[in-house]
């Protein structure tokens, strides 16, 4: 009893602290290291351990070959040649096995949760499925809760395509287990002769499917034998060459002849020569000359080999692909023994953040800890000791801290929808950005985010940071990315409007910039400054294109600015080289540029900026009594201090002015 009370006290002050936390996305799924696939795979018995990956040219196609070398004594039974009786002896077993793993790039794998009938979610799955597939019938191969998605075509394999069906799945409470492309795979034993021994005639299929007869050169084979491996042997073999062939082991002693045709051939190498040597000599001639020993493999295993489980996030107990306070209680309700908390085996493996093997009141308090932003995800699931303070680590650390990237951004205020914040989400493609404005278009009024091209993301990435507001003066400054975190300044004026606002912040990175799924909002709150900085300007006219007006951009770097002069050039915008000569890598290191760019139906309008704080600029417009028919745009530059703290989504105040004759 004192379990429960004291969990359910320390719920409800988790909830009160987190009631305004997001989500936080589970780590990305379809992470895994180099392991070589037989170790990270859950393969039955001991075939798939101490083995090595071998080079193969390309002799087993796709597929990944392994060897283990076998050098034991095992129990045998026999009969006593005397007696005939059966004895117990221990024999010597020495032998080198090979394994062929083909990875099933064109499949991906889901598993239904215990206790979801297949023939009742059939209908479900399908209709899920086929948003994504509309062509393909989820199949289940093995058993009745197990389902193979099969992909021919390359274009549709995406990791987008793929995570969004796996978000799909487990939100509605479908699935235990989730492997994507390549996490599962075929593997066989293979069995194999005398490793360089090569009996013609050959055959393989030509362009038009028919089987036709290959020939090789054996001179040129012999020739290059001898220059590049003139310590081995090249023989050729007649049926007559009887002992030769036992030696080979192709000579069949029950039928008295020898297994193959005519004539034969071999690369001997020199005593001593290992198993793994002897392989990589035959890997050697396949890939000179297309020569390939006869293989078998007379055990396929009938369940392929698994990877990763997708699902497999720390933290994400209720297997909802996210982390908040329902994967606290439900570990709060598991641990306090109550019946109705039913927890999948992925699950309690998500739930054991502190590693002990056991769920409990510990796990519970370390996830509230993450979601109160108390710790970090990594220290969470245990990449970082919970205990150990970041910034003065117990034990030295001379790593180089974690790299910050350059980047741009622009900011669009959209309708506010009730929901939890921040939220974050990494777009690879137009098709996930789409995706992620169509999961939003209820709410949002802007068309603005479509600007990000196919071309545009060939390069480029975006990281989307959504943030809500009680007053829609607070304006925001996004001050550092790095691949676990991106801090944003919040500046809050003195006296705030009563207008809830949303704010869309796309920050945009090179497309090699490492982002976590995962990735940590650190938000500061900044007083504005109300009264304006020092700043100088200066404007000058460029194309007019038909776009949304006024556009502003905080510029830091000397290479941000070139990127954006290039980036408007292209779109037939460009800034004046002369004007851009006066701001060099010298000038960026003690100011910063803030952009402002304006369109006017007539290029006899003129401007003047007359005042710049954290969260406004303002502009004087001047309209003369008679407009020329011009239309124009015009850019200015505003050079401030580095140390102007100048929001990203920056308010452009324009007054109006008439001028007189």
């Amino acid at each position: 009893m004192k379990t429960i009370r004291k969990l359910t006290a320390l719920l409800s002050a988790a909830i009160m602290l987190c009631s305004g936390a997001a989500p936080v996305q589970a780590a990305d799924p379809t992470d895994k290291d180099s392991t070589a696939l037989w170790c990270w795979g859950t393969a039955s018995g001991e075939a798939f351990q101490d083995m090595e990956q071998l080079d193969h040219k390309g002799m087993f196609g796709d597929s990944l070959l392994y060897m283990r070398h076998i050098d034991r004594y095992v129990d045998r039974v026999a009969a006593d040649p005397e007696t005939g009786e059966p004895v117990r002896k221990q024999v010597h077993d020495v032998r080198d096995l090979l394994y062929t793993v083909m990875p099933r790039t064109n499949t991906l794998r889901f598993v239904l949760r215990d206790g979801v009938d297949p023939d009742a979610a059939k209908q479900q799955i399908t209709a899920i499925v086929q948003k994504y597939f509309p062509d393909v019938m989820p199949d289940d191969p093995l058993n009745p809760g197990t389902f193979d998605i099969y992909e021919a075509d390359e274009t549709k394999r995406t990791a987008e395509v793929s995570e969004s069906l796996m978000h799909e799945l487990a939100g509605a409470g479908l699935i235990s287990a989730f492997y994507t492309w390549g996490e599962t795979a075929d593997y066989n034993t293979v069995g194999c002769g005398y490793l360089t021994f090569y009996s013609p005639p050959d055959y393989t299929w030509n362009s038009e499917h028919e089987m036709v007869e290959v020939t090789y050169d054996w001179d040129a084979v012999r020739a290059w034998v001898q220059q590049n491996h003139p310590e081995c042997e090249f023989i050729s073999l007649t049926k007559e060459d009887v002992e030769l062939a036992k030696t080979l082991g192709v000579y069949h002693e029950e039928l008295g002849h020898v297994t193959f045709h005519d004539k034969a051939y071999a690369v001997i190498p020199p005593d001593g020569t290992t198993y793994k040597e002897h392989f990589a000599l035959a890997a050697e001639l396949y890939e000179q000359f297309g020569l390939c020993c006869g293989f078998i493999s007379p055990c396929a295993e009938s369940a392929p080999l698994l990877g990763k489980n997708s699902l497999a996030a720390a933290g994400d107990v209720n297997l909802d692909c996210s982390v908040d306070v329902s994967d606290a209680v439900l570990v709060s309700r598991f641990a306090a023994e109550d019946r109705e908390a039913l927890i999948t085996d992925q699950g309690r493996q998500n739930a054991d953040v502190t590693h002990d093997g056991n769920v409990d009141a510990q796990d519970g308090a370390k996830l509230l800890q993450f979601i109160a932003k108390k710790i970090s995800y990594q220290e969470m699931e245990g990449a970082v000791p919970a205990e150990q303070n970041i910034s003065t680590p117990a034990v030295p650390d001379n790593t180089d801290p974690a790299e910050d990237y350059a980047f741009n951004v622009q900011c669009f205020r959209v309708g506010w929808q009730d929901g939890s914040y921040p939220q974050t989400q990494v777009i690879t493609s137009e098709p996930a950005l789409e995706a992620f404005l169509a999961a939003h278009e209820n709410g949002w009024e802007t068309e603005a985010p479509r600007c990000y091209t196919k071309e545009w993301f060939q390069s480029h990435k975006l990281l989307a940071v959504v943030l809500s507001e009680g007053s829609g003066s607070v304006s925001h400054g996004v001050t550092a990315v790095s691949a676990h975190e991106v801090k944003i300044n919040r500046y809050l004026p003195g006296v705030g409007t009563c207008d809830m606002a949303e704010w869309l912040i796309m920050i945009e990175l090179d497309r090699d910039a490492d982002i976590a799924d995962d990735i940590r909002v650190e938000l500061t709150a900044v007083e504005q400054n109300s009264e304006g900085y020092a700043f100088s300007a200066q404007g000058c006219r460029t194309q007019w294109h038909d776009a949304v007006y006024p556009q502003t951009k905080v510029i830091a770097s000397l290479p941000a600015l070139e990127a954006y002069a290039a980036a408007q050039a292209e779109a037939g915008m460009p800034l004046d080289a002369e004007v851009l000569k006066a701001y060099t890598k010298e000038w960026f290191g003690t100011n910063k540029l803030l952009i402002v760019m304006l369109g006017e139906g007539s290029g006899s309008v003129t401007h003047e900026v007359t005042a710049v704080g954290t969260d406004f600029v303002s502009i004087s417009r001047y309209v003369p009594g008679v407009c020329t028919c011009d239309m124009a745009a015009w850019y200015y530059l505003i050079g401030l201090d580095q140390s102007a703290q100048i929001a990203d989504n920056i308010r452009v105040e324009i007054n109006t002015y008439e001028q007189q004759g």
